[in-house]
């Protein structure tokens, strides 16, 4: 037997939901319906996001990359570690 169960949600959030739902290629009920099932069958909630790079982080590191591919401000390979304490020593 199925019920119906109507709770308040943020429109942003509804929205976001659904849209992740949709790419999923599932309704969201299916998709909050899951959710539940999980709460009761573990006892737990976990909840995550997805973290992300902000765009400063994501600039700092294509200028590494950059220097990467130039061989700029990049050191070694190192064929022992005497090179690599010899290098640090001098530095």
């Amino acid at each position: 037997m199925k019920t119906a169960l109507h709770i308040k949600v943020d429109t942003q959030v509804k929205r976001r939901a659904r849209t992740l739902a949709d790419k999923l290629g599932i309704p969201l009920s299916t998709l909050v319906n899951g959710m539940l099932s999980q709460l009761v069958r573990s006892e737990t909630v976990v909840l995550s996001t997805a973290r992300q790079m902000t765009p400063e982080l994501e600039a700092y590191l294509d200028e590494i990359w950059d220097d990467i591919e130039q061989r700029k401000n990049f050191v070694g390979p190192f064929a022992t570690a005497r090179e690599i304490r010899e290098y640090f020593h001098n530095v």
